[in-house]
């Protein structure tokens, strides 16, 4: 038999080749495609947890059971500016959820461009007062700092008209309102764990659409989660060091006592001492003068 050509031998190696790469390209998509279900899954379990946290359902970290008034008590400023955002943003990614699988991405990149520079620019104080916000069509040139990396696929970018930024997503209300904390929080991790439940279902996407659900969630964990748990763990602190004070009270009152007791009579015995010593000193000093008038 003739012996194959180099021509042919390099066909057959560049086909081998581009199967073998089509079998590594699936079997990264699969890991990918796993990673990516157990962050959603993880993320899921996560917010149940902060929201039972919020309830006083559960122990904050196997340690302390925090009450609803415990936790808005602390920092009742920021707390305030904090519900009023997260209550707006609550009720942006709700009106997301009737949204299909294929569009929803687009939406939530949008609406963190929208929700960043709305908390970090605008004045919620000019918004009308529960009233949908004006949205439009058009689309111009965004001509403002752009907050935070670009996805890939799909693209967010903010609407303009002249000079003011009309939001598509984010509904932009003037909050006057009281508004509970705890009761924020709740809704804002039940609204968010039926998202996830939904990027779940559409896990199987892209791959750019596997980076712009990534890029979500380390959005949701910088932008909410490391505050949520910032404050319900110093919230924590305040409420263990009130408790350990209280422990030391009661059950170290009485040793404290009894040890002060004893202070007092160690000291009372001590002077008594000094008493009698210089009491010595002066009897003994007497009789050396009396032996020395009796000479005389």
């Amino acid at each position: 038999s003739r012996p194959h050509s180099p021509r042919r031998r390099f066909t057959e190696f560049s086909h081998r080749a581009g199967h073998g790469d089509i079998q590594s390209s699936g079997s990264c998509s699969a890991m990918s495609e796993q990673k990516l279900e157990q962050i959603i899954t993880k993320r899921k379990n996560s917010l149940d947890y902060l929201r039972r946290a919020h309830e006083g359902e559960v122990h904050w970290m196997n340690i302390v059971k925090l009450t609803p008034d415990q936790i808005c008590s602390y920092d009742i400023k920021n707390l305030e500016a904090r519900s009023k955002q997260w209550f707006l943003l609550g009720l942006s990614i709700g009106r997301l959820l009737v949204q299909s699988n294929e569009i929803l991405l687009q939406s939530l990149m949008q609406l963190m461009e929208e929700y960043d520079y709305f908390t970090y620019y605008e004045k919620p104080e000019s918004f009308p007062t529960f009233k949908w916000y004006p949205r439009t069509d058009a689309s111009f040139e965004d001509d403002l700092p752009t907050l935070g990396k670009k996805p890939s696929v799909p693209r967010a970018q903010l609407q303009k008209v002249g000079r003011k930024v009309i939001f598509q997503q984010l509904v932009a209300y003037s909050v006057d309102i009281p508004l509970n904390y705890c009761e924020v929080i709740r809704t804002l991790c039940e609204v968010l764990s039926l998202i996830y439940s939904k990027l779940l279902a559409r896990s199987a996407a892209s791959r750019s659409g596997h980076k712009a659900i990534t890029k979500f969630d380390t959005w949701v964990k910088t932008r909410l989660f490391a505050k949520i748990v910032e404050h319900i763990s110093m919230v924590s602190k305040k409420v263990l060091d009130g408790e350990f004070e209280l422990i030391s009270r009661n059950l170290l009152a009485p040793y404290k006592q009894n040890l002060k007791e004893m202070e007092e009579k160690l000291e009372k015995e001590k002077i008594e001492k000094m008493r009698e010593k210089q009491a010595q000193e002066d009897n003994k000093l007497n009789g050396e003068k009396v032996e020395r008038s009796q000479v005389v």
